[in-house]
């Protein structure tokens, strides 16, 4: 944070990574999202009107940067030695979370946080395309993961979850196609719409099925025999419907079981 020479308070995108406990990798698309306050000509930003902006359209991060930091006691690394012998050094202090934690802090539900754990280091012409989730801190009497690692983890490899929990916005693997909003696309389109855009690789039928059932996706818009037209046969949604949905996803649970 610097002043300016009438005493105002300015900050540079490092000052308001750290005022809003956010990544500088967030910090800095901010300043380039529409509506954010100008720098001035040693790119710094006036924070009072940072505060304003991020109090208006962050308002999940406001409400977190008025919260008192909380200090975090050390998390138990397990006792591994080096080949010489000798111990290794303990870390700074961090955040342990266990796999209910890890789902709590980013809004998921658990088995989402358990398919990550999973995932394995991807390589193709020998460069590494997907790093693997990190390796616990603690496995006894439960696994547990360091706060700081997860979050680079997720903010890298699971983008979308990331935007939300950091509050810039959506940020899809693949751009939405193009259509009609008043497209009919029925659920193997909204998998494949839905998975293509979040993850890369459609979501299967049988997981769109449940979701719609655990209220996890709108209801459809139309049914069979429901007397619309053109008359449909199956589920059908919207095309609107479905960006809608991908592009301001709620949490599970937001539209209700069917």
């Amino acid at each position: 944070m610097v002043m300016s020479p009438a005493g105002a308070q300015r900050l540079d995108a490092d000052a308001i990574a750290g005022k809003y406990r956010v990544t500088g990798r967030t910090a800095r698309a901010w300043t380039q999202a529409e509506g954010f306050p100008g720098p001035n000509g040693l790119g710094t930003y006036a924070a009072a009107a940072v505060d304003n902006w991020v109090r208006s359209y962050r308002p999940r991060s406001w409400a977190a940067a008025q919260q008192p930091a909380v200090k975090s006691k050390p998390a138990k690394v397990a006792a591994r030695r080096p080949a010489d012998g000798t111990k290794r050094p303990r870390t700074a202090e961090s955040v342990a979370l266990d796999t209910a934690g890890i789902a709590r802090r980013f809004s998921v539900p658990e088995p989402t946080v358990a398919s990550w754990t999973k995932v394995k280091e991807k390589t193709e012409g020998g460069k590494v395309v997907r790093k693997p989730f990190p390796t616990p801190v603690t496995t006894r009497p439960k696994r547990e993961w360091d706060q700081t690692q997860i979050d680079a983890w997720v903010e890298v490899h699971r983008p979308h979850v990331w935007a939300a929990f950091a509050g810039t916005g959506p940020v899809l693997v693949n751009p939405l196609p193009a259509g009609d909003p008043r497209d009919l696309l029925d659920i193997d389109d909204f998998g494949e719409i839905l998975g293509n855009a979040t993850r890369g690789t459609p979501v299967g039928h049988d997981t769109m099925v449940a979701y719609h059932n655990r209220g996890q996706i709108p209801f459809a818009d139309r049914k069979p025999d429901d007397g619309g037209k053109p008359r449909v046969f199956a589920y059908h949604w919207y095309r609107q419907t479905v960006y809608d949905h991908i592009l301001h996803r709620p949490g599970p649970g937001r539209f209700g079981p069917r």
